[in-house]
C-alpha cells in the first residue's frame, strides 16, 4: 500500500519540476530511492516466479517462465507481471470487500435479494464453490460491479495517463505528453449515467444502464483507456467468489453504539 500511495498524482515535487530527477542523490535522493526500491521489488518477484515454476501443479509462474524463454522477456518484465497479479488481490479486493459490507448494512433490501439468489442456487447445507459462481449468480456479478462503481477503489483512476499526440477538446489545447488525471469519483456520480448516484442499486448493471455509458462494462473502476488495470479480470473474479461466500454466511448489519442504538452509516 505504501507503493500505491507513492503514485498518487502530485505527491512529489519532481512530478512538476522534472529536472530534479537528474540531480545527484546527495542533493535529492528520492529518485534514486524509488529506482532502488523498484529494482528490489522486481527481482524479488522474479525469484518468487522461478520458485513457483518448480511446483508440480500448473500455475501462472510456469506460464511466465515459459513465455520468457520463448519471447525473450527480461527478468524485470517477468517480475513486474508477477507483481501486478499479486497487487490485484491486495488493495483493490480488500478495500472493495469492506465497501460491500458498508453497502449491505446500509441497503438491506439489496442484501436480501443477493441472499435469495444464493439460497436458490447453493442452499444452506454447503458454502458456494467456483461452479456456483460461474454464470449462475447474475445478481452477485451485478453487485460486485455496483460496489466498484459506488465506492471506487482509486478515486483518481490510479496512475495518470498521457496523450500521445496533440488534442483539441472544447476549445482547449492539450500538447502531446500532457498528464491526464481521471476523477472517477465524479464520473461514477454523474447523474446522466447514474441517476441517484449515491443509491446503491446493482440492478443498473445486468443488462445495461438506464443511460448509455462509453464502454460495455458500464463503469471504469480500475482505470480507463488502453492502459487500464491489467488485473481487472482477476480482481473482479476474486470479488465475486469472496463476496458470494461472505453474503452466504452472514447477515451484515450496522453496528450498535453504547446505547444499543444503530450507528448512523451516513451523516
Amino acid at each position: 500500500m505504501e507503493g500505491v500511495n507513492s503514485v498518487v498524482p502530485g505527491v512529489f515535487i519532481m512530478e512538476r519540476i522534472s529536472f530534479l530527477t537528474k540531480l545527484p542523490s546527495w542533493m535529492y535522493k528520492l529518485p534514486s530511492q524509488i529506482s532502488f526500491g523498484g529494482a528490489i521489488m522486481w527481482r524479488y518477484f522474479h525469484i518468487l516466479t522461478e520458485e513457483g515454476a518448480r511446483a508440480n501443479e500448473d500455475n501462472f509462474s510456469k506460464v511466465l517462465i515459459n513465455f520468457q524463454e520463448k519471447q525473450g522477456l527480461m527478468d524485470v518484465e517477468v517480475g513486474s507481471l508477477a507483481g501486478n497479479l499479486t497487487g490485484g488481490g491486495v488493495d483493490t479486493t480488500s478495500s472493495t470487500m469492506i465497501s460491500c459490507v458498508l453497502a449491505m448494512s446500509a441497503f438491506p433490501e439489496v442484501q436480501r435479494k443477493a441472499q435469495a439468489e444464493i439460497d436458490s442456487v447453493v442452499g444452506s447445507e454447503r458454502s458456494p464453490t467456483w461452479d456456483d459462481v460461474d454464470g449462475k449468480l447474475p445478481c452477485l456479478v451485478a453487485l460486485v460491479k455496483g460496489v466498484l462503481r459506488w465506492r471506487s477503489v482509486a478515486v483518481l483512476a490510479g496512475i495518470p495517463h498521457a496523450n500521445t499526440k496533440d488534442v483539441e477538446y472544447k476549445g482547449c489545447h492539450f500538447p502531446a505528453g500532457t498528464n491526464m488525471i481521471s476523477n472517477l469519483w465524479a464520473i461514477h456520480r454523474n447523474p446522466h449515467d447514474f441517476p441517484n448516484p449515491d443509491n446503491f442499486r446493482p440492478g443498473r448493471f445486468p443488462n445495461g444502464l438506464e443511460k448509455p455509458y462509453p464502454n460495455t462494462k458500464g463503469s471504469n473502476p480500475l482505470g480507463w483507456g488502453r492502459r487500464q488495470c491489467s488485473r481487472r479480470p482477476f480482481a473482479e473474479q476474486g470479488l465475486v467468489y469472496s463476496l458470494t461466500r461472505l453474503i452466504w454466511a452472514f447477515d451484515l448489519k450496522p453496528g450498535l453504539d453504547k446505547n444499543v442504538s444503530v450507528i448512523c452509516l451516513f451523516g
